[in-house]
């Protein structure tokens, strides 16, 4: 049995923790969206940018929903730097490209950025995330490590402080003060 596309966005949603299903004997009995996709798609948000988010939850965006996406990048109300985390999570490194096109810089988004790092560390396999980041330029300075320390001091009931101390650890190789 082949999986269809939709198939194939459904797993995704569910793989990212986007929705949650309970199952009772083998049958889905329900699905729901969890806060994280609610926190990020529809809370106070306009049709127009809800289908930016959208766009990001599935596969990788085809040409004409590429387009559509970076001509709609100008848009009220727009959480342009939730957009950008997310295109990067989801792996829409275009879209995030296209976003920093845009005119998102992320050094000057340090808390921001600090935060999705501090995230990063905190989550095995998520190591692309840094990369891109990286890779596009952010730039690792001082202000940005003690961020991310303060966020790890701040929830380290909640995380994993350890994990936090080796990325900060790692990122000093790639200083850019």
């Amino acid at each position: 049995m082949d999986i269809t596309d939709i198939q194939e966005d459904f797993i995704f949603l569910l793989n990212n923790q986007y929705i949650e299903i309970g199952k009772y004997a083998n049958n889905i009995e329900w699905i729901k969206i969890t806060a994280k996709l609610y926190n990020q798609i529809w809370h106070d948000m306009t049709d127009e940018n809800h289908k930016l988010f959208m766009l990001l939850a599935g596969r990788e965006l085809n040409d004409p929903q590429l387009r559509y996406f970076k001509n709609h990048l100008f848009n009220e109300g727009l959480d342009i730097a939730e957009l950008f985390l997310m295109a990067v999570v989801c792996r829409q490194f275009e879209a995030a490209k296209a976003i920093i096109d845009f005119g998102y810089d992320m050094n000057k988004e340090f808390e921001i950025m600090a935060y999705e790092l501090f995230i990063c560390s905190q989550m095995n396999g998520s190591r692309f995330c840094v990369d891109f980041y990286i890779e596009q330029g952010l730039k690792i300075t001082d202000t940005l490590l003690k961020e991310i320390m303060k966020y790890a001091e701040e929830n380290r009931n909640d995380f994993y402080y350890d994990k936090a101390v080796a990325l900060v650890a790692e990122l000093k190789l790639y200083k850019s003060e």
